[in-house]
């Protein structure tokens, strides 16, 4: 029997929905920045604010969280959707992914008020090896930007 599409609206009443924005960012040694949360090799990410466009919430979220204040995009990647529970809440996350250009030079600084403990520029070999312990979503994030380095 195949699966029914679920409805926008039963979305709506059963999630409340984050929208967030992130970045893939490379510093000009091709290293790829990864920041380690709650035990998991992730990319840097946070919640778009009221009347915040989203390529300037990716900026934002991509500062606060690795230190890093010199961040250009440079391309567009997928959005990642995932659910978790907070404070007896579902949640529905939607994260809008951006490709973005870093010098390696500027000091890294961990956010760790938001339970970051380490913020590391990795090779894209090293960083493949860390996202195996990561989130399915951010695997296929991952592939899709290794896709636009050919």
């Amino acid at each position: 029997m195949a699966k029914q599409p679920i409805k926008e609206e039963t979305l709506i009443t059963e999630f409340e929905i984050i929208h967030a924005a992130g970045g893939i960012v490379v510093n000009e040694k091709n290293e790829v920045l990864l920041i380690n949360r709650l035990d998991h090799w992730d990319f840097p990410k946070g919640k778009i604010e009221a009347n915040e466009k989203t390529e300037a919430a990716a900026i934002r979220e991509v500062k606060e969280e690795t230190g890093i204040e010199s961040i250009v995009i440079t391309g567009k990647l997928m959005t990642t959707y995932h659910t978790y529970v907070l404070n007896k809440s579902e949640i529905l996350k939607e994260t809008r992914w951006f490709v973005m250009k870093a010098n390696s030079s500027e000091s890294l600084k961990p956010q760790t008020e938001e339970g970051i403990a380490e913020v590391l520029w990795v090779s894209e070999e090293r960083a493949t090896e860390l996202l195996k312990n990561s989130y399915p979503n951010l695997k296929e994030l991952w592939k899709e930007f290794l896709n636009t380095r050919d």
